[in-house]
């Protein structure tokens, strides 16, 4: 049975490339076209003949194509009115027709109270696994139940199919299987595939595992057991395999593509105007190190960027170091970022050190193991606003003539020159 191990462990461009987008911007990676979808105009409730204390919801203009995989309506929120008792759950059904889906919202099952904690009540057989026919991916998700102007109201998610995302990457729906066992899609063109259950109480010694940030963390832990039921493998079979360790490694490559994409749409979101590029170096696990790239606008820009990189979503996770540059800076090259911070940072004005942020207890300088906090520095390696219109002529060869000598001479240039 061969293995191919770094399957990811390519250069960023070569990633983008395998993906169909641009070398020069990984950042689109993330900001994949939506596809075309009707407009969804109406949600209605409507009792159940056979059960009238069942309403059912029916949300038009929801077209997943009919086909599992293909391009459907993307995640979103609906309100709907409720009467003003009752408790609310929801799950998807089948519908008759392709273009509709339908939600139940019925009373939740019985509970058992032990002390003042809600369990639901487990039941190890067949029956407890029983799905219903045909089998239904997760369409809806129950939010929360309120008051909207005097009316109950129910925040209800309406989620595509499972496989849409990958759909979208490949232009084309996944072909699935069923799982015998679990009535589960599963690709057709999986190397490997198993199907198998997790029962509570069940669980095993599992720990400690070489982890992204280059160490091996998490000390051993009970975690639950997946029985395996069905397993199958085509022949020689073709495992790709994801080895953490010490970075750059596979989880490292995939990783700070997506992440540059993710930090700068939230850079944007929160008002950040002029982002011209975002980098999470491999060195760093492709999240304790950022570097943020920026034409700056306004006094105080820079320094803005960065305090928001390093604490939006994208961001704030196990994160160290984010460096705001000027946008004549490549944030990918470490040399030019280095250059920045060892010519236009100021120690006195330029750093920010923050305390209690949010990290991991993989993050071997976390704070301890039960308070998985740490520290981090914002280092704005930007020339100062107050010096914009004097400070030094940069000595070197414009980015036009750079493209003309890699052209010409880029067999014979050292790699990444």
């Amino acid at each position: 049975m061969p293995a191919t191990m770094n399957s990811a462990g390519c250069m960023p461009q070569t990633t983008a490339i395998g993906h169909g987008f641009p070398s020069s911007c990984q950042r689109r990676m993330i900001r994949l076209p939506c596809l075309p979808f009707d407009v969804m105009t109406e949600a209605t409730l409507t009792p159940l003949p056979d059960d009238p204390a069942t309403l059912l919801l029916a949300l038009d203009g929801y077209e997943p194509a009919g086909d599992v995989g293909a391009p459907g309506l993307p995640a979103r929120i609906v309100m709907v009115a409720l009467p003003p008792t009752g408790e609310v759950s929801v799950r998807a059904i089948a519908s008759e027709t392709s273009s509709r889906e339908g939600v139940l919202i019925a009373p939740v099952p019985d509970m058992v109270r032990e002390g003042e904690r809600l369990s639901p009540l487990y039941q190890r057989s067949e029956a407890a696994y029983a799905r219903p026919a045909p089998p239904v991916p997760e369409h809806a998700r129950l939010l929360g139940v309120g008051w909207l102007r005097n009316q109950r109201v129910a925040r209800i998610q309406v989620l595509p199919a499972e496989y849409d995302a990958a759909g979208r990457l490949l232009g084309e729906p996944v072909e699935v299987i069923l799982g015998p066992k679990t009535g589960l899609p599963i690709p057709a063109h999986a190397e490997i595939a198993f199907e198998g259950f997790v029962h509570p109480d069940d669980l095993l010694d599992e720990g400690p595992l070489g982890e992204w940030t280059g160490y091996y963390a998490g000390g051993k832990k009970r975690e639950p057991a997946i029985r395996i039921e069905t397993f199958w493998h085509r022949d020689d079979p073709v495992l790709l395999g994801a080895v953490p360790g010490m970075p750059p490694n596979d989880d490292t490559f995939y990783r700070g593509t997506y992440r540059c994409g993710a930090v700068w749409n939230q850079l944007e979101a929160a008002g950040i105007p002029e982002v011209k590029g975002v980098w999470s170096h491999e060195a760093g696990g492709s999240r304790l190190w950022l570097t943020v790239a920026i034409k700056q606008m306004y006094g105080g820009h820079s320094k803005q960027a960065g305090l928001i990189a390093s604490q939006c979503h994208a961001g704030a996770y196990a994160n160290r170091w984010v460096v705001v540059v000027d946008d004549d800076i490549d944030p990918a090259n470490m040399n030019e970022v280095i250059w920045a911070m060892c010519t236009r940072f100021d120690p006195r004005e330029g750093m920010e050190v923050l305390r209690g942020c949010w990290s991991t207890a993989l993050d071997p300088m976390a704070y301890s193991p039960d308070d998985p906090r740490n520290a981090r520095v914002v280092i704005d390696a930007c020339r100062p606003w107050s010096r914009r219109d004097t400070f030094p002529i940069e000595a070197r060869s414009s980015k036009e003539l750079d493209e003309l000598i890699r052209a010409k001479f880029g067999k014979d240039l050292p790699k990444g020159f």
